[in-house]
């Protein structure tokens, strides 16, 4: 099988601009949006514009928020849009355990950690290592027991965590596999849609010297 490079790093469409937007929209209505303390988000380009667009304050205009660094560039990926303002929004922490299933597909191949940080200067890029990807590989997929072992390790980062109320912004592929692997039986296993919005609470259940994390309905 080919593989296009050209789609390496794949952005967001006009459609996905919209979807994102709507929920932003839809998040300042509800108030969920200022309930939110991090955003936790996958380090591809995508997941940085999605979340962006969901939680970023707006329109980035240099007049009115000057005291606020762009959460993201003009024009970034092959769908122009203004740049996003992170004026009264939390922090956001790019994450490679949340990132989707690795190898043989040029589309979840990451840019170089150099290049996000100029598009994407108000999300914190700390948590990743390596400049370049050096866990995509374009003749390995990762192997199922190794998404599992990344997603509970995913699981194990967000229990460190301080905050109450995390947003994940991450992939149809291991959003898809962390539910089901981790979920109890009243949480919904369906595959993700694009832009969707589920909400689960994080449980550590202990065993003796052992412990095992669990997904429950919120």
């Amino acid at each position: 099988m080919p593989i296009y490079y050209e789609h390496a790093d794949a952005s967001l469409t006009a459609t996905g601009w919209e979807q994102a937007e709507f929920l932003h929209r839809e998040f300042r209505i509800s108030g969920l949006r200022d309930r939110v303390e991090l955003v936790v988000v996958s380090p591809l380009t995508r997941t940085l514009q999605t979340a962006s667009g969901i939680f970023g304050g707006g329109n980035f205009t240099d007049t009115t928020d000057q005291l606020a660094a762009p959460l993201m560039v003009d024009n970034v990926g092959r769908c122009p849009r203004p740049a996003i303002s992170s004026a009264n929004s939390p922090p956001f922490v790019a994450l490679e355990l949340c990132r989707e299933k690795l190898g043989t597909m040029p589309c979840d191949q990451r840019s170089p950690r150099s290049k996000s940080e100029i598009q994407f200067p108000g999300i914190g890029f700390s948590n990743i290592e390596q400049d370049q990807d050096e866990l995509w590989k374009p003749d390995r997929r990762e192997l199922e027991e190794e998404l599992d072992k990344r997603a509970r390790a995913f699981l194990e980062w967000l229990w460190s965590r301080g905050e109450e109320e995390i947003a994940v912004v991450s992939h149809a592929g291991f959003l898809t596999n962390l539910v089901t692997k981790f979920g109890n039986e009243a949480v919904n296993k369906t595959v993700f849609a694009n832009c969707e919005l589920r909400s689960v609470r994080l449980r550590k259940i202990v065993t003796g010297s052992d412990y095992a994390f669990e997904l429950t309905a919120a």
